[in-house]
């Protein structure tokens, strides 16, 4: 599984071929930083490090009197991987909602009737583990378990609840 800045820069080149600084000014536009911390210098190594495991081409280019740019184009590998990791961030559920807000600013990659399916699985999912949280929530309560131990489960399915309802709002969107 890719970073979760990895696939946030693999995103953005998906979208069209670009360089390391226009990335950043990227991650500016869509307001990334006041939710996933994403240093510059991060950029650039995640950039490296993409390059070396051949999930980008590379072609430099030189404009008039400006300095060379080097410009990251996707590889048939780094749109596997990206596709994949988009698919798991949109339909798995994690308590960290920053993969499913990752996987959602990149739906277009999957398209609207595959991510469409995606939340719909994604929903199964939430529903089996809100089902779980009340049962075991229920148990904890009947077994007499100290109510700060029963509250603090319970904080899991607010979670849950707060996902499943943010789930099912994205989906109607895209159907209509």
């Amino acid at each position: 599984m890719l970073s979760k800045a990895m696939i946030m820069i693999l995103g953005i080149i998906y979208q069209n071929p670009i360089n390391a600084y226009e990335i950043i000014r990227k991650l500016e536009e869509m307001n990334v930083k006041n939710w996933y911390k994403i240093a510059d210098s991060t950029v650039y190594a995640t950039v490296k490090h993409a390059n070396k495991k051949r999930y980008l081409s590379v072609v430099v280019e030189k404009e008039s009197e400006m300095p060379q740019k080097k410009v990251y184009s996707l590889t048939d590998s780094g749109k596997e991987e990206i596709e994949r990791t988009i698919e798991s961030y949109i339909a798995e559920f994690d308590y960290d909602i920053r993969n499913f807000n990752i996987g959602m600013f990149f739906s277009d990659i999957p398209g609207v009737a595959k991510t469409i399916k995606l939340l719909e699985k994604r929903i199964e999912v939430l529903e089996k583990y809100q089902t779980g949280i009340l049962r075991k929530t229920n148990e904890m309560t009947m077994a007499k378990y100290p109510k700060i131990i029963v509250e603090n489960t319970r904080q899991n399915l607010y979670i849950v609840e707060a996902q499943l309802k943010g789930a099912k709002s994205i989906l109607k969107i895209m159907k209509d």
